[in-house]
């Protein structure tokens, strides 16, 4: 799930940037920014900044200016330091994003603090990410990997789903691993009867990203293991042959590209160094070689030059 946590990750660099502007910038000149972060696609369905009393004073589209949100918990432990807020419903929100809607569109929140060049508390920042569009990314990327997946919250209710039927009691062992924020991989039989290789994993961003203490919760049905059992000879015999007529190959260049000019260069320094008038090896295929060739002909000249009589 990298995909997963790389686009929310995304979002709160984006935001870090909001903030310096807003610690030197006019708020007010920054509604555009936040207006284009609010209109690319479904992700994003609100960013707004609200000063120390809680009044929102510029946001995405002008929704809630003016508005108090002193009271809220993004708000709130956004004064304290980064925040993520797992899935809510934001009444407010809902009415003017989505008036006559019978459901309340849910919310998952990112907030910090806007801190000026004086190092003075100045206001929060808040993100609204839409968590319809974060439910379809887990299936989306669930039905690509051909797995099941369950997204559980720290209080282990199930918030994403793409099981036909949830488990009326996750009592079962990967649901207490995920309370625990263990990660854990094994077979486990399910309240369907069925026996699944679970794999339980915390869904961490990196750095300094703050984290809604989610698990996930993947699984593959344990007949899939002895379908890949049953066709594995016909699989790896195919790869062998493969491997070793490339082995055969690799073997006979080697041998006719490397290893038998050195033999070459090898014997004819012996026939010189044996007193024979044999003609010096070259080669120039490789510097090793290039090297050799030049120290067999400085070896031939001293042969001559003893046999003559001359210097050494």
């Amino acid at each position: 799930m990298k995909a997963f946590t790389r686009e929310l990750s995304d979002e709160w660099l984006r935001m870090e940037a909001l903030s310096a502007r807003l610690s030197s910038e006019n708020p007010e000149a920054l509604r555009p920014v936040m207006d284009l972060m609010a209109s690319e696609g479904d992700k994003i369905s609100w960013v707004g900044f609200a000063a120390m009393d809680g009044t929102v004073t510029v946001a995405s589209n002008g929704m809630l200016e003016g508005a108090n949100v002193s009271e809220r918990p993004w708000f709130r432990r956004g004064l304290e330091g980064y925040f993520a807020g797992d899935v809510h419903e934001a009444v407010l929100l809902a009415k003017l994003l989505d008036p006559e809607g019978e459901n309340p569109p849910r919310f998952i929140d990112y907030a910090l603090p806007v801190i000026d060049a004086e190092g003075r508390y100045i206001g929060v920042l808040g993100l609204h990410i839409n968590f319809d569009w974060a439910a379809g990314l887990v299936t989306d990327l669930a039905k690509a990997l051909d797995i099941d997946a369950l997204l559980v919250s720290q209080d282990g209710t199930i918030i994403v789903s793409t099981l036909d039927a949830d488990p009326a009691k996750p009592t079962i062992a990967p649901f207490r691993q995920a309370a625990l924020a263990a990660t854990r991989a094994a077979s486990t039989q399910w309240p369907d009867g069925k026996t699944y290789f679970s794999v339980v994993l915390p869904v961490e961003a990196s750095g300094q990203v703050p984290n809604f203490g989610w698990r996930l919760i993947s699984r593959v049905d344990q007949t899939a293991f002895r379908t890949i059992d049953a066709d594995l000879p016909s699989l790896l015999v195919p790869f062998i042959l493969g491997l070793v007529a490339a082995l055969s190959i690799a073997t006979v260049i080697f041998v006719r590209v490397f290893a038998a000019p050195f033999g070459a260069a090898a014997r004819n320094a012996a026939a010189i160094a044996g007193g024979e008038d044999a003609f010096p090896f070259e080669s120039q295929r490789t510097q090793e070689l290039s090297q050799l060739s030049a120290a067999i002909a400085r070896l031939q000249g001293q042969v001559r030059a003893r046999l003559s009589g001359g210097p050494r």
